[in-house]
């Protein structure tokens, strides 16, 4: 990682680009992205205007901007999306057999908090 990391910095040293427009980098999750800014940042002297995004999310954004249409602003599957879906379905989970038993225990108080609570965590699993 670090000699694509020195890689990155040679680059970027060379050919710093557009200043009003961020630099887009694709890390495989997010804590690496926090490190090769820092990294870049030790190398570099300062690292600005740099934007880390996630595989899924860049690819969006491109097709998006290739695709002719009304493609939505968010993915079908971001977190923001997904909590809504598992928090329709998780009382037929929990209602299932041999599944939804911790998942009923923990909802048995009907309290619509936890409900929301456990999809939100969920939706961010995925």
């Amino acid at each position: 990682m670090e000699a694509l990391a020195a890689k990155l910095a040679e680059l970027l040293r060379a050919d710093p680009g557009e200043p009003s427009a961020p630099e887009r980098i694709v890390v495989p999750h997010g804590t690496i992205g926090r490190w090769l800014s820092f990294e870049l940042a030790r190398r570099l002297g300062i690292a600005a205007n740099l934007r880390f995004e996630l595989p899924a999310g860049f690819a969006w954004s491109v097709m998006r901007s290739v695709v002719p249409g009304d493609v939505p602003r968010e993915r079908g599957f971001s977190p923001e999306q997904l909590r809504w879906r598992i928090h329709d379905v998780l009382p037929a989970f929990a209602a299932s057999d041999r599944e939804g038993v911790a998942v009923r225990r923990y909802l048995a108080d009907g309290d619509p908090r936890k409900r929301f609570e456990l999809a939100d965590r969920l939706a961010r699993v995925f």
